[in-house]
């Protein structure tokens, strides 16, 4: 999915669930990475804190608990 896509997927995501915080976990270990109640959108990535991440090699997420989990 190219990262405009999932950044428009995500924002809709994050608003009709009133996401509260995003979590960065690896998917090999499901390892929490990051996490912070602040983030903000580029053109194909999402800065999660002081972080920034590329949307284009997000392989799944999910949503639990007002809580979005993305896994690279």
């Amino acid at each position: 999915m190219p990262g405009e896509h999932m950044v428009q997927r995500l924002q809709r995501l994050i608003n009709d669930h009133q996401i509260r915080q995003i979590r960065i976990c690896r998917l090999g270990d499901f390892k929490l990475h990051d996490q912070s109640e602040e983030w903000s959108f580029g053109h194909e990535y999402i800065q999660v804190g002081s972080q920034p991440y590329n949307l284009n090699r997000v392989v799944t997420f999910t949503v639990i608990d007002q809580v979005l989990y993305l896994y690279f």
